[in-house]
């Protein structure tokens, strides 16, 4: 994929139309999550040769939209890029803890709130009101949708409850006229997905140590 840094907001977006426009001109087609963005944050202000080793590499010397300093700061810059069409970020702290676990709890709270707020979630309960699976949509970008974190408690999966929460997620990205559905299936699930009608797109690939397969969904009209 495409990974750029030291680039606002506006100007990333910039940089993905230029490269999609190309890739057209040569009869090419990126995947919508192809684009990325390098972000450098601080939970509270960096030290002072950080922020001027991030300053130097700004033309203009501006971090206005670069370098965020607290959890809103970042939250908002993240959701300007998700905006512009860039899905994958790298998150790098200049502070200088050495509290790893702290930093990721830390970050944690941010990805759910970045990523969730703008979700369609559709949850399974049982009886008794328990959750007992659930997966969510994520908002559209240009007219296609990305499913994520489908999930059935392991008692009951193989019995339906998993195709009725894919279902219902499927029939919310029609509503809202999504084009296209795509998402990232681990390869032990994908024919649970194939039987939904998505293919698989590209090679496997690996992600936090599991094989995973790309696969989409063209939604008819």
């Amino acid at each position: 994929g495409w990974l750029t840094a030291a680039a606002t907001p506006l100007e990333a977006a910039q940089g993905r139309a230029t490269i999609e426009a190309r890739a057209t001109a040569l009869g090419r087609h990126f995947d919508q999550e192809h684009f990325g963005i390098s972000v450098p944050y601080g939970q509270s202000e960096p030290p002072a040769a950080a922020v001027e080793a991030v300053r130097q590499r700004r033309a203009d010397r501006d971090l206005t939209g670069i370098l965020p300093i607290g959890r809103g700061a970042l939250l908002d810059l993240v959701k300007a890029h998700l905006d512009g069409g860039i899905s994958k970020f790298v998150l790098r702290s200049l502070g200088s803890s050495q509290d790893w676990r702290g930093e990721l709890g830390w970050l944690a709270e941010l990805a759910h709130d970045a990523a969730d707020h703008d979700a369609v979630h559709v949850v399974a309960v049982n009886r008794l009101g328990a959750a007992v699976a659930s997966g969510r949509l994520l908002p559209a970008i240009a007219g296609v949708g990305r499913i994520g974190r489908l999930a059935v408690v392991p008692p009951l999966r193989c019995g339906g409850i998993g195709r009725g929460v894919l279902d219902r997620l499927l029939d919310a990205a029609r509503a809202r006229g999504d084009r296209e559905v795509q998402l990232d299936a681990q390869v032990g699930a994908a024919r649970f997905y194939e039987r939904a009608g998505f293919v698989a797109r590209g090679e496997t690939f690996e992600q936090a140590g599991v094989l995973h397969q790309a696969m989409a969904l063209t939604l008819a009209r």
